[in-house]
């Protein structure tokens, strides 16, 4: 087993709090959520998810992915008192989208 060491962060009360009530249902801990984070990165050489600096907007995502306006959808949610519409949304994604 390799020797351990102990590195100190800082995070915001709250946002531990939170983490911790994920983690601990997920059936570990912060620092194990940590660890998986640090070797993911090493097997991976990279970040385990893309940072992006903005996120896409309804719009943006609707147009990108299902080729049509926000404005489009409502637009026949107005005319359309028959049936609901039905958008195919997809797999889930993650809050990145929004």
């Amino acid at each position: 087993m390799s020797q351990l060491t102990n590195i100190n962060i800082s995070m915001s009360q709250d946002v531990k709090e939170r983490a911790d009530i994920l983690f601990q249902s997920l059936g570990f801990t912060l620092t194990t959520a940590i660890n998986m984070f640090v070797l993911q990165s090493i097997r991976e050489q990279a970040i385990p998810f893309q940072p992006k600096l903005k996120r896409k907007s309804l719009s943006a995502y609707l147009e990108e992915y299902h080729g049509t306006s926000i404005e489009s959808v409502l637009h026949e949610a107005e005319n359309n008192d028959d049936c609901p519409i039905e958008i195919d949304w997809g797999a889930p994604v993650g809050d990145e989208i929004w």
